[in-house]
């Protein structure tokens, strides 16, 4: 089957080398089990790179992939410029690329768009222009900022109305779908990278008990209520530690925090880290903890599971599609009671947990295999009813 995917953001280029990354992981899935796959990749490059150039291939083959992309430098911020100005703009730029695609590919059997906005745009585009059939994968937490205006919102009746399939990647991010799209939504959870699956479990070397989390800085992450709920745990246990990964402009103030409670010989903040680190550090940590108010999926989780780490995550959205009573707990949003007591429940009964058997869930519900079988499903159906 050849899938053609439109991602929902720069992908994986020099500047940004982890955008549209999840979908690169689906596009690897599905090349892996022999279908040939394309990305086609249109956008724009924010003022910010008006000085230091924006680096990127405009087309590459990454592991049978075959990848094009076309991004235009943008002078002032996007949220100035029109809709429409936008949408057209969007629609020029993938028709130019798409033409270029099938004369070097051939015609896709189906596209999968990564979200409404503007991967949908240019599918509904490509389907009443090719007659393509799509499906749509909407991962975006801007359905739940309430940040859609009128306009933009009958854009995306008018593509889930087209699409052949509309899907969610979380059950609750499901029902807030059904609101905007005003059509039947569907589950398709996302994967979890082979990659933290690779990595044999070592025997641990010391008694030290480390909670780990790692998510940008930013008040919807809500590491101020970790930090704060820790504080407890930490004074009563001293060889109990939590390390944060990821960066974001509230690091000061959650290291000043950390400062003020007395706590900074127990937290440690690791900035931004790559994957290999990302995966080292799960390997080496007790469990992984997610605080966040809001949370369309969770990838993260699934990454961490598949590191053997028990979970503790806030029902917050996707977190409750992923996290059981056998994998670990999950707290009401923003309680620092329920959150302090969870830290020490989870201390006191880790061994509980088997770390062969969260990896063992992790690949039977998020690995390749199950993704594949979930995805292709929805690809037939669309090449059945051409």
């Amino acid at each position: 089957m050849h899938v053609l995917i439109i991602p929902s953001e720069h992908f994986i280029t020099k500047s940004q080398p982890l955008g549209g990354i999840f979908q690169y992981h689906q596009a690897k899935a599905l090349s892996n089990a022999n279908h040939q796959i394309g990305i086609l990749s249109v956008g724009y490059i924010t003022p910010r790179y008006l000085i230091n150039k924006y680096a990127y291939k405009k087309e590459e083959k990454i592991e049978r992939i075959n990848i094009k992309r076309r991004y235009k430098q943008l002078y002032f911020p996007h949220r100035y410029i029109p809709f429409k100005i936008l949408k057209n703009n969007y629609i020029k730029m993938a028709d130019e690329l798409y033409k270029q695609y099938i004369k070097e590919f051939g015609i896709p059997d189906i596209i999968h768009a990564h979200n409404f906005l503007y991967a949908g745009v240019i599918a509904e585009f490509l389907k009443n222009s090719y007659n393509i059939n799509y499906i749509i994968t909407e991962h975006s937490s801007s359905f739940v900022r309430d940040k859609l205006s009128k306009e933009k919102i009958k854009s995306i009746e008018n593509i889930a109305k087209n699409a052949l399939n509309v899907t969610a990647v979380s059950s609750s991010f499901n029902f807030i779908l059904k609101e905007y799209t005003k059509t039947k939504i569907d589950l398709l959870s996302n994967i979890v990278n082979n990659f933290f699956f690779q990595k044999d479990f070592e025997n641990k070397k010391s008694n030290d008990f480390i909670f780990l989390h790692i998510a940008s800085l930013d008040k919807n992450k809500n590491q101020e209520l970790l930090i704060r709920s820790f504080e407890k745990i930490a004074k009563l246990n001293n060889n109990v530690y939590l390390n944060i990964a990821g960066d974001g402009h509230i690091r000061n103030y959650l290291e000043n925090l950390v400062k003020k409670l007395n706590i900074e010989n127990q937290v440690n903040f690791l900035g931004q880290i790559s994957e290999k680190k990302v995966r080292d550090e799960m390997m080496k940590s007790d469990c992984f903890v997610l605080s966040s108010n809001f949370e369309t999926f969770g990838v993260v989780l699934i990454e961490a599971l598949a590191c053997g780490l028990p979970l503790l995550a806030t029902k917050c959205g996707g977190p409750e599609d992923i996290v059981t009573e056998q994998n670990g707990i999950l707290i009401d949003v923003g309680s620092k009671t329920q959150l302090e007591n969870a830290l020490f429940n989870m201390y006191k009964n880790i061994k509980k947990y088997d770390k062969k058997k969260l990896r063992s869930d992790a690949k039977e519900r998020f690995g390749e295999k199950a993704f594949v079988n979930r995805v292709i499903k929805y690809y037939e159906s669309g090449i059945n009813n051409e």
